[in-house]
């Protein structure tokens, strides 16, 4: 016979009192389509304990015999007046087992229904903004799901990648690149020209090629290239298995020359209306060039894998500006004045032994004051032989400018300084002639004696190396 479990006493009620009722099974719908099925059966049951029954009862009272006389003597008691009621006969246990086959059956081919249903199928083709997504298929419209991708575009490796071109000029506009990674890989005879920023570039096995590469957030690196000419801007500039390689190149760190031959390396000189937010976008400073100071990983007795370029190297002679329609619409100039990286000498040798060092202090305008003192330097025959934007604490301001160094600490927290270093006869008392008369209202360090000027730039340019690792 189907029974529940047995009743426990508990608080607040007699241990005597029987469980009058079990629910048996919830069956609940696969879908909405089926609403919840409870089945209640009502069954008698024993009680926990045969000495629970009160001693007027014998031990041998069947329950349903029990139940019975229970209502008779509650009935007696509330109507002590009346006749007794005759109570309906208690059906006999072959009744009782019948009738828990019967539900019990019943319940049984209710389940096997509802989970013996096949599962709606799968549709794997469905698609949600270019991306892959599952979703179930049924008779009834389901209610749309925001997709996690909407709004992004799919990004296609084939826009970053540019390969087996010949004779073409290609590139890609502003915005087109937006610091992804970027591959070029055999070509020749082509012009192609990034007008973007980027993660990384990689040129492998290139021959006879123009590039111009925007701002490049981590490594340039040429592999297998013969004679190809580029304007590169990156934080780390690499060659390996290269021939006949020219660079007109900006590099936060020293250019790396690995088994090559015949890598010649110039300063950065290009422009264009995005440039300078380019820069800003991978980390770069336009102050910050090792464009001189290359290091062959190769070294061979006799042999110069790298070298200079000469100083009046022509950019637009090897690398003219774009002639197709669309990429006319970048507004570039190669002109050395108008570049975003300040156009230096290097570590070519200096045509005189005076040098001044001029130190502007971060503020509002800083870049532009820089700009500024560069143009009037240079306007007036003077060489900038370098540049550095690095951050000072008090202890190194006080290793390199000494004496002044309490004008200057205040100044240090406000961010990073900018130092130029001019060469040139008499170049100490004409930076500080300018720097009174245009700079009047702004602290700029500018050093006080050619002797001064010496260390001055020894100073502050052996500290910004150990600052930057070099």
């Amino acid at each position: 016979m189907l029974t529940g479990p047995p009743s426990r006493p508990s608080r607040g009620r007699p241990p005597h009192r029987l469980v009058s009722s079990q629910r048996l099974g919830r069956c609940f719908a696969h879908s909405k389509r089926f609403t919840a099925a409870v089945i209640i059966i009502k069954i008698h049951v024993p009680p926990l304990a045969r000495n629970a029954l009160p001693p007027q009862i014998p031990q041998t009272v069947p329950p349903l015999a029990f139940e019975a006389s229970m209502k008779a003597r509650l009935l007696q008691g509330a109507f002590p007046d009346s006749a007794p009621l005759s109570s309906s006969p208690a059906p006999t246990p072959a009744a009782q087992v019948a009738l828990s086959l019967l539900i019990y059956l019943l319940t049984s081919i209710l389940f096997i229904y509802v989970y013996s249903r096949p599962s709606p199928p799968l549709d794997l083709s469905s698609s949600c903004a270019g991306n892959e997504r599952v979703r179930w298929v049924s008779r009834r419209p389901l209610p749309s799901v925001r997709c996690l991708a909407r709004g992004r575009r799919r990004v296609d490796p084939r826009d970053y990648t540019l390969s087996g071109l010949k004779g073409e000029t290609v590139g890609r506009l502003p915005g087109q690149v937006s610091g992804r990674p970027l591959a070029i890989q055999d070509c020749s005879d082509c012009r192609i020209f990034i007008f973007d920023h980027s993660a990384a570039v990689t040129v492998d096995d290139c021959t006879n090629c123009r590039f111009f590469l925007g701002p490049v957030k981590g490594s340039a690196f040429f592999r297998n290239c013969r004679d190809c000419k580029a304007v590169v801007a990156c934080q780390q500039f690499r060659s390996r298995d290269c021939a006949e390689l020219d660079v007109f190149l900006c590099s936060a760190t020293q250019p790396v020359i690995e088994a090559s031959s015949g890598v010649r390396c110039g300063c950065f000189q290009f422009y264009y209306p995005e440039l300078a937010s380019q820069f800003k976008a991978a980390g770069l400073s336009v102050f910050n060039n090792c464009w001189s100071r290359g290091h062959d990983f190769t070294p061979a007795a006799g042999e110069d894998h790298w070298r200079l370029l000469a100083e009046d190297g022509g950019l637009r002679d090897c690398v003219p500006p774009p002639a197709a329609e669309e990429l006319k619409a970048v507004r570039v100039s190669a002109e050395a004045g108008r570049s975003i990286v300040p156009v230096t000498w290097g570590h070519r040798p200096k045509p005189s032994d005076e040098s001044c060092l001029a130190v502007l202090f971060a503020g509002d305008y800083t870049t532009a004051n820089a700009r500024k003192l560069i143009d009037e330097m240079v306007g007036k025959g003077f060489l900038l032989v370098q540049t550095k934007e690095v951050s000072m604490k008090a202890e190194d301001a006080q290793r390199v400018f000494q004496e002044k160094a309490s004008d200057f600490i205040p100044l240090l927290d406000k961010g990073s300084v900018v130092a130029l270093e001019f060469n040139g006869d008499g170049a100490v008392e004409q930076c500080q002639s300018i720097v009174s008369d245009i700079f009047s209202g702004t602290k700029i360090f500018v050093s006080e004696s050619k002797l001064a000027a010496a260390r001055d730039v020894d100073s502050f340019y052996n500290f910004a190396d150990l600052q930057m690792g070099m």
